[in-house]
């Protein structure tokens, strides 16, 4: 058997020079290179939102959270991860919750919705929140703390309904009085009427 001539040169066609191939890869790198850019200013966006972030399912689970769910909360990212969003709406708000819910797993977004949270404290926060439809199960929302502001709206309605109630009260005593000062107006002119008959029959009866 023949041995292979080592030392006859295989041709390779022609072969890309190193410049060739790096002038290939820069694309590549570039592309990376942005990748990274635009998911570090993600990143940013997501820890130093002032409002909560989060990545979650229908099911009431939470995926992912923004720090800022921490500062409203009172809990620890690890705690509500771990209790999910389901867990954390107020009693009363539970059934339109879950009809939102429906809502986006037939693909509508959801738009300035309300609903109540429970803090680690016991309290509730009002959030006001805003999502995408349901997609392979995920959905991305935010939720603004409005608790303030609807403290303050409640305020306002209260002193608009004392008002009112106190507008009513004045209304009412000003009719008692108008009442009264028209009984002691009648028999006061009754009392004169019945003295100046009096002064004239007695004066009829005096010729």
């Amino acid at each position: 058997m023949r041995r292979p001539d080592k030392s006859r040169k295989i041709p390779v066609g022609e072969a890309e020079s190193p410049r060739s191939q790096k002038a290939k890869l820069e694309p590549l790198k570039s592309h990376i290179t942005e990748r990274k850019k635009a998911e570090k200013e993600l990143e940013n966006v997501f820890n130093l939102s002032p409002n909560m972030i989060c990545i979650c399912t229908p099911e009431g689970e939470f995926l992912k959270v923004s720090p800022s769910c921490e500062r409203i909360l009172g809990y620890t990212v690890d705690e509500i991860l771990k209790l999910g969003w389901a867990n954390l709406v107020h009693p009363d708000d539970v059934e339109y919750t879950d009809k939102e819910v429906e809502r986006q797993l037939k693909g509508s977004p959801v738009a300035n919705f309300i609903n109540r949270f429970r803090c680690k404290d016991g309290a509730y926060k009002t959030l006001e929140w805003q999502a995408t439809p349901s997609v392979r199960g995920i959905v991305y929302a935010t939720a603004r703390d409005i608790t303030e502001r609807k403290q303050a709206g409640q305020k306002i309605q209260d002193y608009k309904t004392k008002l009112k109630a106190m507008a009513s009260e004045t209304l009412l005593i000003e009719e008692r009085e108008r009442q009264k000062i028209a009984a002691g107006l009648h028999d006061n002119v009754g009392q004169k009427l019945a003295l100046a008959k009096f002064d004239l029959q007695s004066s009829m009866g005096s010729i």
